[in-house]
């Protein structure tokens, strides 16, 4: 799988102070997963009122392909085939 894309700090207007005491630095991969009448799965995020594609962090060790099913499994109960990439 590629790497489609990190932001940093300098992405955003951080200008890098105290950064340790804001964000720990953790991968992530998400996926569009789709039943067979092609809805797709969202999560909802509850305390801040938003919705996000199932996926999560990528653990020490683990490859993204290995993360993103592990997370899917855990959020949405279900194995994946993953069909393609974006890149």
């Amino acid at each position: 799988m590629e790497l489609i894309k990190e932001i940093y700090e300098k992405d955003i207007g951080y200008d890098g102070k105290n950064i340790d005491t804001i964000y720990n630095i953790r991968k992530a991969s998400r996926a569009i997963v789709l039943n067979d009448l092609g809805e797709i799965a969202l999560l909802y995020v509850s305390k801040n009122k938003y919705h996000k594609l199932p996926g999560g962090g990528i653990e020490a060790g683990e490859s993204i392909d290995i993360a993103l099913n592990r997370e899917v499994m855990e959020e949405v109960g279900t194995d994946i085939r993953v069909l393609n990439n974006i890149s």
